[in-house]
């Protein structure tokens, strides 16, 4: 284990070397054009936030198993590769002239082709921050799951950096995950709202969705509000304490690092007896206006989009999955109907966030083996947890099933669930080709893999359809990637989130249109 230690952790010189020669670079341009120069001033400052990262993985190594370590390796491998690249381009604005007296070369700036290297500047600042944030990030959260004493010195360690730095860091969303993983949440942060919070508000349904938006009269802002049911045989204890820990978890996480909203408080429904529902009450991001369910969108059949939109919305939505076990919790009720699809006025589709949370329970905690025989449903679960009296305890895999039923209709942009327009009433497309009065679970799942196979590639190519198969056969013992029994048995998660980021995450961020 020593040895491979040494072989992952032998690029942080490289990248250091690489890093260094970035900053160098960068400062080179700091008399140039105003905007050639803020644009190098942040790549110099995205650099730093790397270099402090890699820093604290550096130091925690000891602590990191044999899987999470190849994942970061290889994750420096592609950064070393994106920074060369980076200080070659910016290489190309400069002109060396000799400087006789020092015996060396001096560095002087071609003023000329600062107009003609801006957009390369761009190009370099928006690469390094894409593979911060869809390669880097992942494995660097993880690790905050992680049971070792080092991290935690790590952590407080950082304590000593300023404010503005800890942010740049991303030091408060890994702190506040680490919290969550040692069950050092805080007890006394005021969780539930007045019962009567919402009296007020405009209520807006969001088509094909279990979501709402509300909106106060005095204020923009805009919320989403995500209602779920108490049932009878429900430990309401033990319920309260769940929605407490998960509202208090995402009091402060970052909805775009994340793809969860910022929840600002749950509203219960009193009764006599307990409460009959609690509502999550998320702050949509600011200049977030109202959006859509990707339902919605799948049932218009809407072309005005491209491919590379598709993608992106792929891309977020297996994030928003990934960060929800990161976070310690299963989702259980992953389908178009609970993905949201929030407008900000740049994108076309806006941007993804999961919703829905009204099955969801920590990763490491008791499952109750009741469920239902809504066939829109039952259509996103795993052979394993259909009907009222699911065979097996939910897991994570089992959402990873869910998201790959998911991507398959993204891909196909087909919507496998249609609506009555008179009733409501939901139906099963024709494209599943099942009989809806009697669905068999098993070639209901072997109907959506041969759909993988034979249809999705047209679509969305050979690597996009391979991903989505991986997800639909993640519990089968003949698959490569998740059959490992280790990921059956491995509570903590880390396992199948180490297999999640390799065969899925990663591959899905690596197709390059």
């Amino acid at each position: 284990m020593a040895e491979l230690g040494l072989a992952v952790f032998a690029t942080i010189p490289i990248c250091y070397k690489q890093g260094k020669t970035l900053v160098r670079l960068c400062q080179q341009l700091q008399g140039a054009q105003s905007k050639v120069a803020e644009i190098a001033l942040d790549i110099e400052r995205h650099w730093i936030q790397t270099r402090i990262q890699i820093e604290f993985l550096e130091n925690v190594k000891d602590s990191l198993d044999e899987d999470l370590r190849d994942i970061q390796n290889r994750t420096l491998f592609v950064l070393i590769e994106k920074l060369s690249a980076a200080n070659t381009k910016l290489d190309k604005v400069f002109t060396r002239t000799a400087d006789d007296g020092a015996k060396r070369q001096t560095l002087k700036v071609s003023k000329w082709r600062y107009i003609l290297y801006r957009e390369g500047l761009e190009e370099v600042l928006e690469d390094l921050k894409s593979w911060q944030d869809k390669l880097f990030n992942p494995s660097w959260f993880l690790t905050m799951r992680i049971q070792s004493p080092q991290i935690d010195i790590e952590l407080s360690n950082s304590l000593k950096l300023s404010e503005a730095d800890r942010r740049q860091q991303n030091l408060p969303n890994a702190q506040s995950l680490r919290r969550r993983a040692l069950r050092h949440n805080n007890s006394d942060q005021k969780v539930f709202l007045d019962s009567r919070g919402l009296d007020s508000a405009q209520i807006l349904d969001v088509p094909f969705s279990s979501a709402k938006f509300a909106k106060r009269p005095e204020s923009s802002q805009l919320f989403v509000v995500d209602t779920i049911s108490v049932n009878n045989w429900v430990d309401t204890r033990k319920l309260v304490n769940d929605i407490r820990e998960f509202a208090s978890g995402l009091s402060d996480a970052d909805p775009a690092m994340f793809g969860m909203l910022n929840c600002f408080g749950v509203i219960p429904k009193p009764n006599h007896t307990q409460p009959t529902s609690f509502s999550f009450v998320f702050t949509a991001p600011k200049d977030s206006s109202e959006g859509t369910s990707l339902r919605s969108r799948l049932i218009s059949n809407r072309l005005d989009h491209s491919l590379s939109d598709r993608f992106r919305i792929a891309q977020e939505l297996v994030r928003s999955v990934f960060y929800v076990h990161v976070h310690g919790f299963v989702h259980k009720n992953i389908r178009p109907e609970t993905i949201l699809l929030l407008s900000n006025g740049q994108a076309d589709f806006g941007s993804v966030f999961l919703v829905g949370f009204d099955s969801f329970r920590r990763a490491d905690g008791d499952t109750v083996r009741l469920g239902d025989s809504f066939l829109e449903k039952n259509l996103y679960r795993h052979p394993q947890r259909l009907g009222s009296v699911p065979e097996d305890r939910y897991i994570m895999q089992h959402d990873i099933y869910s998201l790959g039923v998911c991507l398959l209709e993204l891909g196909l942009w087909d919507t496998f669930v249609t609506y009555n327009d008179e009733s409501n009433i939901p139906h099963l497309s024709s494209i599943l080709k099942v009989d809806t009065d009697h669905v068999e679970a098993a070639r209901l799942k072997d109907h959506l893999v041969s759909l993988a196979d034979e249809v999705l590639p047209r679509h969305m190519g050979t690597k996009y359809a391979r991903i989505v198969k991986t997800c639909l056969t993640c519990l089968d013992e003949e698959n490569a990637d998740f059959g490992d029994e280790r990921e059956h048995q491995d509570k903590s998660g880390i396992l199948v989130a180490v297999r999640y980021i390799e065969k899925i995450l990663f591959q899905l961020n690596e197709i390059n249109l």
